[in-house]
């Protein structure tokens, strides 16, 4: 059962089980390593944009979407090039 209010998640044994079966620890594993590194970049970016308060905004935001359009890309073509055929995707 689900207590969607206060936001926690209540599952009877059954079902935990079959949550438990539908996804397997090494995909949490890399669920919470995802988290992790999106949270430090998210705190670099925050550092990164406080010592460039000198330097005109244009310039920061083209780079900064310049950059994140590069990764995103190069992310998106390791996925393509080095997934199984039995993963839809990463």
């Amino acid at each position: 059962m689900y207590d969607v209010t206060s936001g926690v998640m209540d599952l009877s044994p059954e079902e935990e089980e079959q949550v438990e079966s539908e996804t397997s620890i090494s995909g949490r594993n890399f669920g919470i390593l995802l988290i992790l590194i999106a949270a430090a970049m998210t705190a670099g970016t925050a550092v990164f944009n406080r010592s460039l308060k000198s330097v005109d905004y244009v310039v920061v935001m083209t780079y900064h979407g310049l950059f994140g359009f590069i990764v995103s890309i190069v992310l998106l073509t390791i996925n393509y090039f080095c997934r199984d055929s039995n993963i839809e995707a990463l």
